[in-house]
């Protein structure tokens, strides 16, 4: 089913500001509201003649196509009997979404992010998340592209917002999970739920480089976590000015080969650094990450161009980042110490 009109993300922002914005529930505790959007933007469910044109609609014209499917193509039975699945699945689907009135608004503030779930009327309404920028202190995301016979199908995405430190441990203030079909976004989601969950960590990397921003200028430098399957280890990397620590090994101008990413992993070398007989002889040594288990990614793909750029060393930063699924779970982890090396 085909629906005009309906608003933006700016649509809705600008609807919001001017007080006529289709929403029941707008948090009041996140600062001031730069982003909002919706699974469903309506303000209301429509009315029960309405649904059910909808609903005789979203049967009538997709029969109509598997007859003519059927009546009027020479294609073999196979290929009609896969088009009459697809147009069964896509009747299902409309006619669900129109005698069902549900969804979610997404808030996105200075200071914080709100989730919010509505069935059946906007009035009826749950508030699923509050995400508030002073009490998270890591965040880790990925995306995953999956294919299937060299055919792209989805891509797998998650977000995980862990708390600040307390008895060696972090716990999860939120988590998603979930999948987008759009090959190549450049940026431009069009699927509601990624854009909105990629809103709240560029929010969140604002409030983030505002409190660190003072100690990199000051020599004292920017650190981030390590995650894997087993916890996290603090300080993990270290970035001042000319310089680069790595798991206790120190970069600088002196000893740096290259430095590159991937979409997978960081790699930097030391000077000299060449293998030989296929890789399995080395000289010199390098050091490689993976960059789905680096807490607070976009910040460090921030901050390592100012190392790089110091060592003359031009990154090239991947439009996102591939994820490991098996470790990444909801869960608190705990601190597991520097004395665990994971180059």
């Amino acid at each position: 089913m085909v629906f005009l009109n309906i608003p933006t993300d700016d649509d809705l922002l600008k609807q919001l500001k001017e007080g006529n914005c289709p929403f029941r529930y707008i948090p009041d505790d996140i600062g001031e509201i730069v982003y909002c959007n919706s699974t469903n933007p309506k303000g209301a469910p429509d009315s029960k003649k309405s649904n059910v044109i909808k609903a005789i609609l979203s049967v009538v014209i997709p029969l109509a196509l598997v007859l003519i499917c059927w009546l009027l193509t020479e294609w073999d039975g196979t290929s009609k009997f896969l088009v009459t699945v697809l147009l069964a699945c896509v009747s299902y689907g409309m006619v669900y979404d129109s005698i069902h009135f549900k969804g979610k608004d997404f808030f996105v503030g200075t200071e914080g992010a709100a989730i919010v779930s509505f069935e059946k009327t906007r009035d009826n309404y749950t508030l699923n998340t509050i995400i508030r920028f002073d009490e998270v202190d890591d965040v880790l995301s990925g995306e995953q592209q999956k294919y299937r016979r060299g055919r792209y199908e989805q891509t797998d995405y998650h977000f995980t917002f862990y708390s600040k430190e307390k008895n060696n441990q972090r716990e999860v203030i939120a988590h998603v999970a979930d999948h987008y079909e759009q090959r190549n976004p450049n940026g431009n989601y069009s699927d509601v739920k990624m854009k909105s969950w990629k809103k709240i960590e560029e929010q969140w990397t604002k409030f983030k480089v505002a409190q660190v921003s003072e100690a990199f200028k000051s020599g004292q430098g920017v650190s981030f976590n390590y995650y894997d399957r087993d916890g996290y280890t603090n300080d993990y990397i270290i970035i001042r000015e000319g310089e680069l620590v790595l798991s206790g090994n120190v970069f600088n101008v002196d000893n740096t080969g290259t430095a590159r990413i991937t979409k997978k992993m960081f790699v930097v070398e030391l000077e000299g650094y060449k293998t030989y007989l296929f890789g399995t002889i080395e000289k010199s040594s390098r050091i490689t990450i993976h960059l789905h288990a680096i807490a607070n990614r976009i910040i460090f793909y921030q901050y390592i161009r100012e190392f790089t750029d110091y060592v003359t060393y031009k990154l090239s930063i991947p439009e996102y980042c591939e994820f490991d699924t098996v470790w990444n779970k909801p869960i608190a982890l705990r601190n597991i110490g520097a004395g665990k090396d994971y180059t």
